[in-house]
């Protein structure tokens, strides 16, 4: 069942990240996204290894460049600026769209792996998602499917 989590204690081994790695090749999975600090390097190594992608807010690790697809992070600061700009200039408090486009964003982006295009399509989505346009099934305040 989607989403696919698994976690490794502190200091894992090798092979207890080599495990993780297969679990995740066994279950389909192709890309995964690293949260800030859920594993070090050696579980990075371990999925770069086996080919699958990472997506993390982190930079990269030196050395898996050629396996990270981008750091996603979010911008805070410029998406209040840009609001309140939208507002001032008489938006109202329902300008939304200016501060969708600048919470999340990438770098570290490898363009092999993640075109400019489908960076746009990703930011459409996250719009789309923030405005209810696509049903997740979740309900966003309780975590409970509807």
């Amino acid at each position: 069942e989607y989403p696919l989590i698994l976690t490794l204690p502190n200091l894992a081994t090798e092979a207890e990240a080599a495990a993780v790695a297969e679990n995740f090749l066994a279950n389909g999975v192709k890309s995964v996204f690293v949260f800030s600090g859920s594993g070090d390097e050696i579980l990075l190594r371990a999925l770069a290894q086996k080919d699958i992608r990472l997506i993390g807010e982190i930079p990269p690790p030196a050395g898996l460049e050629g396996s990270w697809i981008a750091t996603v992070y979010t911008d805070w600061g410029t998406g209040v600026r840009n609001w309140w700009a939208a507002w001032a200039d008489g938006g109202g408090a329902g300008t939304t769209q200016n501060v969708e486009e600048a919470l999340i964003d990438f770098s570290n982006v490898n363009e092999a792996l993640f075109s400019p295009g489908r960076q746009n399509l990703v930011r459409q989505m996250l719009i789309d998602l923030v405005n209810d346009r696509i049903d997740t099934g979740v309900d966003l305040a309780t975590g409970d499917a509807r």
